[in-house]
């Protein structure tokens, strides 16, 4: 993983760009703890917030509000330094799920809700031109709403694309998909003049798909005994300073996710792409079927303050394998030895 394509790069630019911004947020985050502003705890600190920061230095409220996006997720992301790195394989089992969505709409979408860290980068080429993107909980001062926030980084290092899904406690991801895609047509009424040729006549499910194969993500980091593990990468670095070696600033954490599953399904991906054997009978070809989430509750319902929601993500798995040769490839759930929790 070269520096383009972690944040630090972008924290570098700011750092450039605007002197101070870093402190200048946290003077802002503080002014919950005295009860000056306030939101909600799910979100660390609203993106409203960055775009004052901004503002400050001359800069006009369009493009304030157009860069905040980019500097709470640096600046949250500087708080714990944490890239998950994501398995292609299990990226393009995820991505499916998200462009697909036949059964993963009924899912509560309060699961989403709950980030391991206040903001995390996760690293993946699924999508050209991206190389990662970043992931925390918004809430919007406006509408009282929460949002589920991804910044993709270009892989040209010239920037991030915003996106979001809307989170509604106690609804589906479903209905929260149609509600993004609902606002979304609204606020096309209010882009300025000259920025769009014609405005489309429907938001399509599409429109979204990053925002959905964020959640993806989120969902599989945040289910029972996901295949994550801490990374050799990100050791201690050095910088030499006049002929006397320093530490730079705090590296990155680096997690693994998902290479042992991403392993077994490359391993079954060929006998699933095999012919299906002729003969009597009807012909049964192996395929692959698409990855699943299976979500339960558990604890005593007489308690429910002590229930939790319980989510677990079947992988694809390999159907008639033994249709094109004898021995059978089925992909299961690895579960995950006793290592360091992310």
């Amino acid at each position: 993983m070269i520096p383009c394509d972690t944040p630090e790069s972008l924290i570098a630019k700011w750092d450039v760009m605007r002197p101070g911004i870093w402190r200048d947020m946290d003077t802002l985050q503080a002014t919950k703890a005295v009860g000056e502003f306030d939101w909600p705890d799910e979100c660390a600190i609203p993106i409203s917030a960055a775009a004052s920061v901004i503002q400050k230095s001359g800069t006009d409220i369009i493009t304030a509000f157009r860069a905040a996006a980019e500097v709470t997720a640096c600046y949250l992301w500087r708080k714990n330094r944490v890239i998950y790195q994501l398995d292609h394989t299990l990226a393009e089992a995820l991505w499916a799920q998200a462009n697909e969505m036949d059964e993963d709409e009924e899912l509560p979408v309060d699961l989403l809700l709950h980030l391991p860290y206040p903001c995390i980068y996760v690293s993946t080429n699924i999508v050209d031109s991206f190389v990662g993107f970043f992931a925390w909980i918004e809430w919007d001062t406006n509408v009282h709403r929460y949002e589920l926030r991804a910044s993709w980084k270009f892989s040209s290092d010239g920037g991030t694309l915003a996106q979001m899904l809307h989170i509604l406690p106690g609804q589906t991801l479903g209905q929260c998909v149609e509600d993004t895609m609902a606002q979304a047509i609204q606020n096309l009424k209010y882009v300025p003049p000259g920025e769009m040729y014609e405005l489309p006549k429907e938001i399509t499910k599409e429109a979204v798909a990053l925002s959905l194969f964020a959640a993806e993500v989120i969902l599989y980091i945040n289910s029972l005994e996901p295949d994550i593990r801490r990374s050799r990468i990100g050791a201690n670095r050095q910088k030499r300073n006049r002929g006397k070696i320093q530490p730079t600033a705090k590296p990155p954490v680096v997690y693994d996710m998902g290479v042992r599953i991403g392993a077994a399904l490359r391993k079954a991906a060929p006998r699933s792409q095999a012919p299906a054997q002729t003969g009597t009978g009807s012909s049964k070809r192996p395929h692959l079927r698409r990855g699943h989430w299976h979500h339960y509750w558990t604890g005593p319902k007489s308690d429910p303050a002590s229930r939790k929601l319980v989510l677990k993500w079947t992988p694809p798995t390999a159907i008639h394998p033994d249709a094109a040769t004898d021995s059978r490839a089925t992909v299961i759930p690895i579960s995950r030895k006793k290592e360091e929790t992310p």
